[in-house]
């Protein structure tokens, strides 16, 4: 159950020993957002799930990416570089991500489970596909080949 919050601390230690700033910065603030949702959820004692700790980091793989895309607009190429870093340290701690074809297989699979009529059952075909593959796909992908299936 911990063991993605015990790899996480165990890659913290070693980044800290190597000296390796950019690593050991991205895995405390990590640590810290896994510590305050554990003190928001009360539950210090028994921990996060390991569901919890991904949903945590799928939401700073989204920042990181809104950052770059709002850092390229600005022409900040110096900030762009160090987010990217960054987002790579945290991908790296997630399930490996479904391929084009895997997510269109998860799509037609979960078409037939509701029963999906047309493009109008987005939001359900959408909420089995995301819910049963957590951290592994891409809201935006599942939508946009969803859509083209119905095309």
């Amino acid at each position: 159950m911990l063991a993605l919050k015990e790899k996480i601390k165990t890659d913290l230690i070693k980044a800290i020993k190597s000296g390796d700033k950019e690593k050991r910065n991205v895995l405390r603030e990590l640590n810290s957002q896994i510590k305050n949702l554990e003190i928001e959820k009360k539950k210090r004692e028994e921990g996060l799930s390991e569901e919890e700790i991904i949903s945590i980091l799928t939401r700073l793989v989204k920042q990181h990416k809104e950052s770059i895309k709002q850092y390229s607009e600005g022409k900040r190429d110096d900030l762009v570089v160090q987010e990217e870093k960054e987002l790579k340290i945290i991908q790296s701690y997630l399930p490996q991500p479904l391929t084009e074809k895997e997510i269109l297989d998860e799509i037609k699979d979960a078409i037939k489970k509701v029963d999906a009529q047309g493009p109008q059952d987005l939001g359900r075909v959408m909420s089995l596909v995301m819910g049963k593959n957590k951290g592994r796909v891409d809201g935006n992908q599942v939508r946009e080949l969803f859509l083209n299936y119905w095309k």
